[in-house]
């Protein structure tokens, strides 16, 4: 497993000096990335039984920083330091990534809203659909949510700026909105009544649909599927680029996906791009 080092490290726990402005060497001079990490995204980042983060991203940085020769660390943060959403205001970059706490934030999706902060590499996941989730047994009407509260992940793809672009829904202009924080947090406020239903995409749920219906109407909220996240002036989606390409066109990619549908997939969809 890549190792895990404390966001303090990096910026000396003063919150004066920040990565990017540190020239960050391993031991042997070489250029050390740093890359985000979470530990909530189905079988792509969870905790396991031994309390260590694991899961699908993990043995892909891994494979395509071997590939690149590329130094990689992950460093475990909040999914808000890398992209952030307040209800009533627009979404904007999360803390973390602006002012260069690392060098990218792993797995996130391509949208209209975060290309006109941040860079992204190529894709190494589909991108997925985007539905309403309801308890089941409740007459949820899908294409008319006016006055209804609507759930959505705080700082996730599928937030309620990409519902007022869902046309084929009317009263989304009135929709209450309440943000959680995770998939889990999301299912049981619908659970419990406490929104009308979530707005999420099918993957983002994973494993947390118990109890749910899945809306018969869909939207797409990202331009492409997960990927590298970086700031406009970092190097290191050409970095990462370099070894992603480098597995892909060797078949190692393919190879690693159709393993983490056996090892992972307990907790949720791999979904990786054709190889």
């Amino acid at each position: 497993m890549i190792s895990l080092v404390a966001v303090c490290v990096l910026v000396f726990c003063s919150g004066k000096v920040s990565a990017a402005s540190v020239d960050a060497k391993s031991s042997n001079d070489k250029r050390i990335w740093t890359i985000a990490v979470g530990h909530n995204a189905g079988a792509h980042e969870y905790i396991d039984t031994t309390g260590y983060l694991t899961g699908f991203k993990f043995q892909l940085i891994e494979a395509v920083c071997a590939a690149a020769r590329a130094d990689c660390r992950t460093i475990w943060d909040p999914y808000t330091n890398c992209w952030d959403s307040q209800v009533g205001q627009h979404s904007r970059g999360g803390r973390g990534l602006l002012d260069g706490w690392y060098d990218g934030c792993a797995g996130w999706f391509t949208t209209v809203d975060r290309i006109q902060v941040f860079s992204f590499s190529q894709a190494w996941l589909v991108a997925p659909i985007s539905y309403f989730f309801y308890k089941t047994g409740n007459n949820f009407v899908s294409t008319n949510v006016a006055n209804k509260k609507i759930g959505f992940i705080d700082g996730w793809a599928s937030d309620e700026k990409c519902l007022a672009r869902w046309s084929a829904v009317s009263g989304r202009e009135n929709v209450q909105v309440v943000h959680v924080s995770t998939a889990s947090d999301l299912q049981q406020q619908i659970i419990s009544g406490s929104v009308d239903a979530g707005f999420a995409a099918d993957r983002d749920m994973g494993s947390y649909t118990t109890g749910l219906t899945k809306s018969s109407i869909s939207f797409s909220c990202m331009i492409a599927g997960n990927a590298m996240m970086t700031r406009k002036d970092s190097e290191f989606n050409a970095v990462w680029n370099e070894g992603f390409n480098k597995i892909r066109s060797s078949g190692k990619f393919g190879r690693l996906c159709k393993a983490a549908e056996a090892l992972h997939g307990h907790k949720g969809v791999i979904g990786c791009v054709g190889s």
